[in-house]
C-alpha cells in the first residue's frame, strides 16, 4: 500500500501524530481510522459484488425475441415510398 515508506519515515509519522494528538487521543484516532477503513472496504466489496452480479445476469439472460413488422406496417411503408417522377398533388 505504501511502497516507498521506510521504517524511518514511519517513525517520523508516528512521532508527529503523537505530538499532534497526544497520548490519550492517539488510540481513539487509530480506532476511528481503522473503523473507517473497514467500512470503506466493506462498501467497495458490496459494490464490486453488485457489479459482478449484474454483469453475470446480463450475460446469462436469454436474447430478446426478434421484432417482426406486421403486414399492415410493411404495406404502409410501401405506400410512403414515392417515385421521383410522380407528379406532386397539392
Amino acid at each position: 500500500m505504501l511502497p516507498n515508506v521506510g521504517p524511518w519515515e514511519m517513525i517520523v509519522i508516528l512521532l508527529v501524530a503523537f505530538l499532534v494528538f497526544g497520548s490519550k487521543r492517539l488510540p481513539e484516532v487509530a480506532r476511528g481510522i481503522g473503523k473507517g477503513i473497514r467500512e470503506f472496504r466493506r462498501e467497495i466489496s458490496g459494490v464490486t459484488d453488485e457489479i459482478n452480479g449484474t454483469r453475470d445476469a446480463v450475460r446469462n439472460a436469454p436474447p430478446p425475441p426478434p421484432v417482426s413488422a406486421s403486414k399492415e406496417e410493411s404495406e404502409k411503408k410501401d405506400e410512403d415510398v414515392r417515385n421521383p417522377s410522380d407528379p406532386v398533388i397539392l
